[in-house]
């Protein structure tokens, strides 16, 4: 079992429950784990394979969660990163050792 499957998990117990609460935003554990999962689909249709460690520099953390869930979908890390750092400190974090 992964991150994935247990939030999926939870979603199937509380379908209704509310999971979200962000300005302009209110998402049910059902409704979270379906905008995950096509958010999933979107970047597995742009490339994002499992294993990928993915930058994610969304201020939104609404959109953040979403989209660290649906990287979790997908068997790859999500790599969060500040809006605010320089292009060489992107740069350091995406390098691969």
């Amino acid at each position: 079992m992964n991150l994935a499957d247990a939030f999926v998990g939870l979603a199937h117990r509380w379908p209704e429950r509310t999971a979200l609460i962000s300005p302009g935003l209110t998402l049910t554990y059902l409704g979270l784990a379906a905008r995950a999962a096509q958010t999933a689909r979107e970047l597995r249709l742009r490339g994002v394979k499992p294993g990928a460690n993915i930058g994610i520099g969304i201020r939104n953390n609404a959109e953040t969660l979403i989209a660290m869930i649906a990287l979790w979908m997908l068997g790859a890390t999500a790599v969060r990163l500040d809006f605010r750092a320089t292009a060489a400190e992107r740069k350091l974090l995406a390098r691969k050792d």
